[in-house]
């Protein structure tokens, strides 16, 4: 299970409620990833650190905006 002081901190961050300082800005970076994967050596995962202590990355054109459409369309009904 978290540790709840952790879990506080890391909905603080995602929310931008607290902003990193330049020191804590500096060691993040931005990077592809395959794992080895041939399919993802063709068209690799785009991945940003936005902390890394808790480790929160964000991961960019992952689906395009009409299969985002559909998935938010379909669980309408169950939201």
């Amino acid at each position: 299970m978290f540790d709840l002081s952790e879990r506080r901190l890391y909905e603080l961050l995602c929310r931008g409620d607290i902003k990193p300082s330049p020191a804590q800005l500096a060691p993040l970076r931005c990077r592809y990833i395959n794992n080895n994967s041939a399919f993802l050596k063709i068209a690799p995962l785009k991945i940003e650190e936005a902390n890394l202590n808790p480790y929160i990355v964000v991961f960019h054109d992952i689906m395009y905006d009409s299969e985002i459409e559909l998935i938010k369309k379909l669980a309408k009904p169950r939201v």
